[in-house]
């Protein structure tokens, strides 16, 4: 690149720059932009002098014939940084480039430095982002559904249990009633059983005084069965005595 040194009409002599393209192509295509993107430098007429396929290093964009090549010469004479998205000359994907120009003094026109990135790959972190969105909502509609079905569960389960506590009431005074119920009537058949047992202890004393009665009375009885007796052998004896006087009687002459 040369340029003329002029200062008030005077030529003062030429200044060049030497720049080494395949230097300057290794050291733009060793630069890592996200992971499908690419960098490379256009020329201020719209050659392209570095690209990390070395195919179209030197072709002029202009002469790719693909859409929107006016226009984008239009923005590159501007000078300006600017961004287009459309579809990639190389690729053919749709694509977002990036163009920054490097003015240098004495140019008339800057170069570019362009950053391509394809759509897929810029729109990955939202494409990501949505699809982390979509798990956190199922999972937030499964967490409300879930909190959901545990209060309709809980609210029948406490349904329940004021069902089983109405019921474990009702039980209750049954069983206090039929417990005074019971009260009553072991008071009942207590009081009768006292009854009972004091007309068996009567009728006892009563059977006791008899049964005395009768074992009195039974000794009289054995006592004159033994006076009898003895009258009875004494009779006997006497029967027998007068038996043998008679007999000694007969005998005598």
């Amino acid at each position: 690149m040369i340029s003329l040194v002029m200062v008030d009409n005077v030529f003062l002599g030429v200044v060049g720059i030497d720049i080494d393209l395949y230097a300057l192509n290794d050291l733009i295509n060793s630069m890592a932009f996200q992971s499908q993107g690419l960098v490379c430098l256009l020329s201020n007429s719209g050659i392209i002098v570095t690209h990390p396929d070395s195919t179209w290093i030197e072709k002029n964009i202009a002469g790719l014939n693909l859409h929107e090549t006016s226009s984008f010469a239009d923005s590159l004479s501007k000078g300006a940084e600017f961004i287009s998205e459309s579809k990639s000359w190389f690729t053919q994907k749709k694509s977002i480039q990036y163009f920054y120009p490097i003015n240098i003094e004495s140019m008339g026109s800057p170069w570019y430095v362009m950053i391509e990135i394809p759509m897929d790959t810029v729109t990955l972190q939202a494409r990501t982002f949505t699809f982390i969105s979509t798990v956190f909502l199922v999972a937030f509609l499964i967490l409300v559904m879930y909190m959901i079905f545990n209060f309709a569960d809980r609210k029948a389960n406490e349904k329940r249990l004021l069902e089983n506590i109405h019921q474990l009431e009702t039980t209750r005074e049954e069983l206090a009633r039929h417990k005074f119920g019971l009260e009553i009537l072991v008071k009942e058949r207590t009081e009768e059983l006292a009854t009972t047992l004091e007309e068996l202890q009567s009728i006892n004393e009563e059977l006791q005084s008899t049964n005395e009665q009768l074992n009195h009375k039974n000794e009289t009885i054995l006592q004159t069965n033994e006076e009898l007796n003895q009258t009875l052998q004494n009779l006997k004896d006497t029967q027998l005595k007068l038996i043998h006087s008679e007999k000694m009687a007969s005998l005598t002459p």
